[in-house]
């Protein structure tokens, strides 16, 4: 076997070990929210961020795919990468903004009837610090540095593990403060992924205009199959939102996040196979 077909395989065996630990991670945050607020706080916390993960992976068309091809294909230069994500990021958190801004009165109607209203401007901030991290592992694909990605994503999801215990500890739980304090280690998280890519950008600060042209035409080319596959994972959630109540979402939100545990497998495979072909076209 080859040095670069050994490599691969040793990539997709740390990818897919790495995204068996953080299922594990995940499901234990399920079990903590459940715990710690209830069914019904479970199913709010579940639906908040649900539909802020939804409106970021829908409303960003795919950019960070477009990030990955043209980064593992040299056509975006490592100088260059910081620059241009940031103009991505502030470009699509101001454009879901205005989406979710317009949708906010069917909303608060319809789906997060049960949410305070005071809440509804921390699902706004979580949608660019979604996007932070969407755009931080897609990039890190494209430059093939697949074991910091994976090692981060352990890190990353275990430092809100702890904080959010350490919070349940020692701060008066409620759904509000709780769901604030999750949204406050998210940004912290960001910031840390954000200081990451600058470093890895030479703390250079370069926008390259052709090179987002490009990340639109191949997001683009490439979306309508990525949004149809988060709709058809969340559409069940909001349709549970609207006729049901958090109650049920909170139960439901449980045996999901046990399910995607048989996505991880072919999952790996993807993460690095993408890039690896991109960088040889």
């Amino acid at each position: 076997m080859s040095k670069e077909k050994r490599t691969f395989f040793a990539n997709t065996v740390h990818t897919l070990v790495t995204k068996v630990f953080i299922a594990g991670l995940k499901l234990a945050l399920s079990v903590l929210t459940a715990r710690t607020l209830g069914v019904s706080g479970r199913g709010l916390f579940f639906l908040s961020t649900s539909l802020a993960g939804t409106t970021s992976t829908v409303g960003s068309f795919s950019i960070g795919e477009g990030l990955t091809f043209l980064i593992a294909k040299g056509s975006l230069k490592r100088k260059e990468i910081f620059g241009t994500a940031s103009a991505l990021l502030i470009l699509f958190t101001l454009f879901l903004w205005i989406v979710i801004y317009c949708l906010i009165p069917f909303l608060m109607d319809n789906i997060l009837s049960e949410l305070d209203a005071d809440l509804v401007p921390f699902i706004f901030l979580l949608i660019p610090f979604l996007l932070i991290e969407y755009l931080f592992g897609q990039i890190l694909k494209g430059l093939e540095k697949f074991k910091l990605l994976n090692y981060l994503s352990i890190f990353t999801r275990s430092i809100i593990i702890v904080s959010l215990l350490g919070f349940v500890f020692t701060q008066p739980v409620t759904f509000s403060n709780f769901f604030k304090a999750y949204v406050f280690v998210l940004g912290a998280i960001a910031t840390i992924q954000m200081l990451i890519l600058w470093y890895l950008s030479y703390f250079r600060i370069s926008l390259n205009i052709q090179a987002i042209k490009e990340i639109f035409k191949f997001g683009f080319s490439v979306h309508l199959g990525i949004m149809m596959t988060e709709i058809e994972h969340r559409l069940d959630v909001f349709i549970l939102a609207f006729f049901l109540s958090a109650s049920a979402i909170g139960i439901y939100s449980i045996a999901v996040v046990m399910a995607q545990l048989l996505w991880y497998s072919s999952n790996a495979l993807n993460s690095v196979l993408f890039p690896y072909l991109a960088s040889r076209l």
